[in-house]
C-alpha cells in the first residue's frame, strides 16, 4: 500500500503549484508539492571552462522514504541554452538510494565546458588537443536538472551567465 502512494504522490507532483519566493540564486521553492526539488548554485555567473558548485535540494512531503536507483549518484545539473543541449553521460551500474522525509541535500558540480566532446557526438565543436572539453561559448544558459531515473519533478532552471 505504501508503494502505490509514493507512486501517485509522484505522479500528483508534477501536477501541483505552490508558493514562491527569491533568495536571487535559487529559483522558486514549491512548498505544497509532496516531491519536489530545486537548484541551488553559489554563483549565477561563471568563466567559460570553469565550474560552478551547487546541490539539488529535494522537499520529500511523501510521509514516506523514497527508494530511488542509480549509479554515483541520483542528479546531474548541466548548462544549455537554446543553442546547446548537453550529452550528460551516465555511469553503467546500479545503486539504491534513499530520499529521507523532509530536505535532504545533493551536491553537484556545473562544468562551464562543452559537455560530450567527440566528432561523432558534436559535429562543428573542436575538442581540444587532449580531445578535452572546451569552453562554453560565453553567453546566458540555463541550469537544468538531469537525472537517470526520474525521482523527483523538474525544477525551475537558474539563470546562468558564462563569461570569457
Amino acid at each position: 500500500m505504501r508503494s502505490a502512494f509514493v507512486v501517485i504522490a509522484l505522479t500528483c507532483a508534477a501536477c501541483s503549484t505552490g508558493s514562491h519566493h527569491d533568495d536571487g540564486l535559487s529559483p522558486p521553492r514549491t512548498a505544497s508539492q509532496p516531491l519536489s526539488a530545486r537548484i541551488e548554485l553559489d554563483t549565477t555567473t561563471a568563466t567559460a571552462g570553469g565550474r560552478i558548485s551547487g546541490r539539488v535540494v529535494v522537499v520529500n512531503n511523501t510521509g514516506n522514504t523514497v527508494r530511488a536507483s542509480g549509479c554515483g549518484g541520483l542528479f546531474q545539473v548541466a548548462l544549455s541554452n537554446e543553442d546547446y543541449e548537453p550529452i550528460v553521460a551516465w555511469q553503467d551500474c546500479l545503486e539504491d538510494f534513499l530520499v529521507p522525509m523532509g530536505e535532504s541535500s545533493y551536491p553537484v558540480g556545473v562544468l562551464t565546458s562543452v559537455q560530450g566532446c567527440s566528432a561523432r557526438s558534436r559535429p562543428g565543436i573542436d575538442c581540444d588537443a587532449n580531445h578535452g572539453n572546451p569552453p562554453l561559448e560565453p553567453g546566458d544558459y540555463e541550469a537544468r536538472l538531469y537525472q537517470n531515473n526520474r525521482v523527483v519533478p523538474d525544477p525551475v532552471p537558474v539563470a546562468v551567465k558564462v563569461t570569457a
